[in-house]
């Protein structure tokens, strides 16, 4: 899978590895997938996703005034040519509460694509990709005292790092404007959704499993994976 350009887009079947080799032609629009449908054994029509997958998941926000990589982070020119870098809100909404951000030293060069933070978690450490190279000016102190600000305010406070960023002009081409994020980020829960629901291998209501007599719905989906699964998730969000 590794040689298969970055446009690849695996069925969540195979994902799960139940499927030998299928590519998604529906945007993982799984409740329309006849292939899905007779794999569940559910004929009839299907009841469409949620796909508030977080208790602090809300409507995506992506603000105009940024570029956005596909691994959910994004870039802002700054006054003076400098460069800011973070997580979108997507991002945000389902990573989980980080122990500690961990960046790379102040000179330190970071490659666009590549991971240049990480989030330190229970379930091992989360790669923040970077949406543009550069050299780092400074990274965001208040990240350090107060971790959960990248996750509570993801395009102000919670910012990552400051860039110097030659090839800013050049690299930002190949980024993703705020309403190209927003329809990618559609596409992006589907996929985590049906893969929570392979995960799981339970009846769903909404975003979240239920007991079979109706019973209280399990919020903590981190909870109810485990933080090596749920991490696993995350990684797959973040590719």
């Amino acid at each position: 899978m590794n040689l298969l350009p970055e446009s690849f887009n695996p069925c969540v079947w195979m994902t799960a590895g139940l499927v030998a080799y299928k590519l998604c032609d529906r945007s993982f629009e799984c409740e329309r997938c006849p292939l899905d449908r007779a794999l569940r054994g559910e004929p009839g029509d299907f009841v469409p996703i949620r796909t508030d997958l977080s208790p602090r998941a809300t409507a995506p926000d992506f603000r105009n005034d940024r570029r956005y990589h596909r691994s959910h982070t994004w870039v802002k020119a700054k006054q003076g040519g400098s460069f800011r870098v973070g997580v979108d809100v997507l991002a945000a909404s389902v990573l989980p509460p980080p122990r500690a951000v961990i960046f790379p030293a102040s000179g330190a060069i970071v490659c666009q694509g590549r991971a240049g933070c990480w989030l330190e978690d229970e379930g091992g450490p989360i790669p923040l990709k970077m949406p543009v190279s550069g050299v780092v000016i400074r990274a965001n102190e208040k990240l350090r005292a107060h971790p959960s600000l990248l996750l509570d305010a993801p395009y102000d406070g919670g910012w990552l790092l400051e860039l110097c960023c030659p090839e800013a002009a050049r690299e930002s081409a190949k980024l993703m404007s705020a309403e190209a994020m927003r329809l990618q980020s559609q596409t992006d829960l589907r996929r985590l959704h049906r893969r929570l629901a392979l995960l799981l291998r339970a009846p769903t209501v909404g975003a979240c499993p239920t007991l079979a007599d109706g019973g209280q719905p399990v919020a903590d989906l981190r909870k109810t994976l485990g933080p090596s699964r749920y991490r696993g998730l995350i990684l797959e969000l973040l590719r």
